[in-house]
C-alpha cells in the first residue's frame, strides 16, 4: 500500500518544455530557446485512473489476509505468483517497486500453517 500510495503522489513524471525566445532581427536580443522541465506525480498526470491501476497490486498482496484459514496458503501462493509474474512484466515501469513485497509474500506463503 506504501508503494501505491508513494507512486500515486509523489512527483515522479518529468516533463519538458522548450520556448523559443527573441529573433535574430531584434537589436540586443540574442535569439535562443529556454527549456523548462517540471516534475509532476501520476496523479496529475493520469487522474485517478491510475489510482485504480496501483491498486490492483494492494488488492493481490492483501488477498491472503481476507481469505479463511484453511484457504490462506493457496491464496498466499497465487498471490505470490501473480505478483512476481507482475514485478517481471512490470520491470521496466513500476514493476520493480513492488518487489519487496512480492518478497514478502513468497516468505509468507513459506511459513504458512497448513
Amino acid at each position: 500500500m506504501t508503494v501505491s500510495a508513494a507512486l500515486l503522489f509523489l512527483p515522479l513524471v518529468e516533463g519538458a518544455e522548450s520556448t523559443v525566445v527573441g529573433t535574430p532581427m531584434e537589436a540586443g536580443q540574442p535569439a535562443g530557446t529556454v527549456e523548462t522541465t517540471d516534475r509532476e506525480s501520476l496523479l496529475e498526470v493520469a487522474d485517478w485512473d491510475a489510482a485504480a491501476l496501483l491498486l490492483i497490486p494492494v488488492a493481490v498482496a492483501a488477498a491472503p489476509l481476507v481469505t479463511p484459514r484453511r484457504a490462506r496458503r493457496p491464496v498466499a501462493i497465487a498471490s505470490a505468483s501473480v505478483l512476481g509474474i507482475s514485478v517481471i512484466l512490470g520491470a521496466a515501469s513500476v514493476g520493480l517497486f513492488y518487489l519487496p513485497s512480492a518478497i514478502l509474500l513468497v516468505v509468507g506463503a513459506i511459513r504458512q500453517r497448513a
